[in-house]
């Protein structure tokens, strides 16, 4: 690995000298290659200095442009931004389950909450290169839910649902929903720790779960916690729901992350108002409080690309800005 850096750095300085202004975008990305362990051959080594570039001077442009949130070169630097949105693996199926009940909005909410500073949340997970968000975006909810219920807080298998539900037809290019995970479970009537069914971002379509190391479940159903209604043309989703079920657990989420500003997020409120609402939703996510920032509401949410990527891998995404990027459209919990 340490000889592959030297020639990615040794073509580099020889571009440099051509071309000065290269300086810093060299070290950069001398500097990624590096931390993330990255390793190409010479042609694909220039490919990606390239994407690395363009990837830098869009995060420079918009952090100059003040917007009230950050973006950063982050593990995603060097993937256009195709790339980068075949990790958004969440698709609504055309016929969906229906939820057996809605969330009743008559929660006394607090004003904030935040599930990480009240030990109710594992550490982010990482994903990986595999469309597998819906699977902890459930996880992140049963997990706190669990934690709830009993006081224990488990760590439980994102690959068993990858594995298992719909017999494994929902893979890692196909994508799922993250209510998919709480039936599958609930079917099984027992679950597998993340430890004895652990993660692979690889989807063989093969279930492992297996009796003999599994443990009893909780969980009996599930609830949509928003109810969106259409008037007109107007597809409205409650925010104000979404506060009251937050108030109560974590809640699985399903958002618009296609942006190239969520792709880079790092700090501050995000706020997009180029996020589609309640059309083309693709990444699951989890809602682990809410607050105000600065004036400003937001939604805590908990990603799935590890503690490297945005707040220690957390986002705080813009809250009543007419349920920008969709956060509200799928908000789901177990119970």
């Amino acid at each position: 690995m340490m000889s592959r850096i030297l020639v990615v750095s040794a073509l580099l300085v020889a571009v440099s000298a051509y071309l000065p202004h290269e300086q810093e975008s060299q070290n950069l990305f001398i500097s990624f290659v590096k931390q993330h362990g990255k390793s190409y051959d010479v042609e694909e080594m220039f490919h990606r200095y390239g994407i690395f570039k363009d990837n830098h001077a869009f995060i420079e442009k918009h952090n100059a442009m003040d917007k009230g949130f950050k973006l950063a070169l982050n593990k995603f630097a060097d993937l256009t931004h195709q790339e980068y949105r075949t990790m958004l693996g969440y698709k609504r199926a055309p016929k969906r389950q229906q939820a057996p009940e809605f969330h009743v909005s008559n929660v006394a909410a607090p004003s904030t909450m935040n599930w990480v500073e009240r030990g109710a949340c594992n550490s982010p997970k990482d994903q990986g290169q595999c469309g597998s968000c819906w699977t902890f975006s459930a996880r992140a909810s049963m997990e706190t839910t669990w934690f709830l219920k009993s006081g224990r807080l488990l760590s439980l298998s994102e690959q068993l649902c990858l594995d298992c539900v719909n017999n494994g037809q929902n893979d890692c290019s196909t994508g799922g929903e993250m209510h998919d995970c709480y039936l599958q479970v609930i079917n099984f009537g027992a679950d597998e720790l993340e430890s004895v069914y652990p993660y692979t971002a690889t989807s063989p379509g093969v279930c492992h779960f297996n009796n003999a190391t599994s443990i009893p479940t909780p969980f009996s159903s599930y609830v949509q916690a928003v109810n969106c209604t259409n008037s007109g043309s107007t597809y409205y989703c409650d925010e104000n729901a979404l506060k009251n079920a937050a108030a109560l657990t974590v809640i699985s989420v399903a958002i618009d992350a296609s942006q190239q500003s969520f792709q880079f997020y790092s700090s501050g409120v995000y706020n997009e108002p180029a996020c589609n609402s309640c059309d083309n939703l693709d990444h699951g996510v989890a809602v682990a409080g809410y607050g105000t920032e600065s004036g400003q509401d937001f939604w805590l949410v908990r990603n799935s690309w590890g503690a490297d990527w945005g707040l220690q891998g957390y986002i705080k995404m813009s809250r009543n800005r007419n349920n920008q990027c969709g956060i509200a459209c799928d908000a789901t919990y177990p119970i």
